[in-house]
């Protein structure tokens, strides 16, 4: 925000980054008279990453 409380938007063009995933899986914990009574959350090694395409200037 700028000094008048605005927005002010811009285009940052050398900024670099990159985008990280990683899986999730939640499953459902259910009491022997099947209700809901949390959730177990399972996240898996196979991260795939994407990097930013590098554009020549």
């Amino acid at each position: 925000m700028d000094s008048s409380g605005d927005r002010v938007w811009g285009v940052v063009l050398c900024a670099e980054w990159q985008v990280e995933i990683s899986p999730v899986h939640n499953f459902p914990l259910m009491n022997p008279e099947g209700q809901l009574v949390g959730w177990e959350r399972r996240v898996y090694e196979d991260t795939v990453v994407i990097p930013q395409e590098k554009h020549p200037h």
